[in-house]
């Protein structure tokens, strides 16, 4: 059972050189994270108002540009070792670097509540079930979801490897399904969507993902070149595929959830397979990411931080997100603004390492693994300022963008970031 051990996951110190794992084990972590019912959602929002060769363009030039993202955070989490909280605390000086921290935990915690009340609604749906049955479902979902990230990010790598095959095979069957039946066609709706909408609306898929979460899983990469490919080629491929199976699915079905086309196909069991491994993958990493920045914030071990996060997820779930109005919208705006904080915490420290501050190797035996050492607190702010207000204003015009475009819809269903 030695792989249940150490149970804090490096929470508070870098990720040693014997607990770093082969660049596959890390590819098939993020490929979880990313293959999730809601960018297939965004994808089947862009199918109505642009035509195939639109969305083609929309998903491989956005994807690109996250890759980008990706690989700048592989980089900086593969050489120091160190999760976005931590790195947070290499950004931001004292007890600020705890208020920052919490910032993306409340994010993905809502959307760890919303992925439950989703899976707990096609159960709900597959066995005929009442209200009650229904609320029972979303909770017993939020429980079970939490026992891989209970564990740490070893059992994190075993779901995904388990589940990452299966639901890439059920959704190119489901996918296939459609086509054979479908009768609809791309750009179908009275408006076309702009193409820098779909632009925008492919980037804004993991523009979060990218920044703030991807660094808790490339830190236990064996090298950056292995943290770098890893996080642009598994974002280009797989965030692509999403996309594109969300987006034919919807032109010739209007149905974007392989999930969904697989239970009205008759098949109810494949579709249960597909809901649980495409959410399991995903939402475990969620509430593992959540609980790194919670025990930094509040000075908790993780585990005692994730069992916080799990309950405030169960809640949320229980609440049924679908009701809660102001829910949306709240998670929307910190999705679209989580971004600034991860630009500025990794461009800051990027730049640091590139303009003559010391900075340390690759977690040799007994480093502290730091890019940034603490002495360099002064440089730090600099940088942070320099880094940070070109990329805020980046990010603010790209929110601007983003609220005067219309959204995709929001339903239990799918879920769009």
């Amino acid at each position: 059972m030695n792989w249940l051990i150490p149970h804090e996951d490096y929470s508070s110190a870098p990720v040693p050189a014997e607990a770093r794992v082969a660049w596959w084990r890390i590819m098939a972590v993020w490929a979880g994270f990313i293959i999730v019912v809601g960018v297939m959602a965004i994808g089947g929002a862009m199918a109505p108002g642009m035509t195939f060769r639109e969305v083609l363009l929309a998903v491989l030039l956005g994807n690109l540009i996250l890759g980008a993202l990706a690989a700048l955070s592989g980089y900086v989490a593969a050489g120091s070792g160190l999760s976005f909280a931590q790195l947070i605390e290499a950004a931001f000086p004292g007890v600020s670097a705890r208020i920052v921290a919490l910032y993306t935990p409340l994010t993905l915690i809502c959307w760890y509540a919303i992925e439950c009340a989703i899976f707990g609604n096609l159960i709900a749906d597959i066995f005929l079930l009442e209200e009650t049955g229904r609320r029972l479902a979303m909770a017993a979902a939020a429980l079970f979801f939490a026992t891989s990230s209970y564990i740490g990010f070893r059992a994190i790598q075993w779901v995904s490897v388990t589940f990452i095959p299966i639901v890439i095979l059920l959704a190119i069957y489901a996918l296939s399904a459609t086509v054979a039946g479908g009768t609809q066609g791309f750009a179908f709706a009275p408006a076309p969507m702009p193409f820098e909408t779909g632009l925008g609306l492919v980037i804004g898929s993991w523009a979060l993902g990218v920044v703030a979460a991807y660094p808790d899983i490339a830190r236990f990469a064996r090298s950056r070149k292995a943290g770098v490919m890893v996080g642009f080629f598994g974002i280009v491929f797989f965030n692509s595929l999403c996309l594109l199976i969300g987006a034919v699915g919807a032109a010739v079905a209007q149905q974007a959830d392989p999930a969904m086309i697989l239970l009205a196909a008759g098949t109810p069991a494949l579709a249960f397979i597909f809901a649980i491994g495409n959410i399991w993958t995903t939402n475990d990493a969620n509430l593992y990411s959540a609980s790194l920045g919670a025990a930094r914030t509040f000075n908790i071990n993780r585990r005692t931080a994730l069992l916080l996060c799990a309950a405030l997820g169960l809640a949320v779930a229980l609440a049924n997100p679908s009701r809660i109005q102001f829910l949306f919208p709240f998670v929307l705006f910190l999705g679209m603004t989580a971004p600034a904080l991860g630009g500025v915490v990794l461009g800051g420290i990027f730049g640091a390492s590139r303009t003559g501050v010391p900075h340390k190797a690759p977690c040799p035996p007994g480093s502290d693994g730091s890019l940034v050492p603490r002495q360099a607190t002064g440089y730090r702010a600099r940088s942070r300022c320099r880094w940070g207000s070109s990329l805020v204003l980046w990010c603010g015009s790209s929110l601007q963008d983003r609220l005067n475009a219309p959204p995709p819809p929001l339903t239990l269903n799918a879920r769009a970031v």
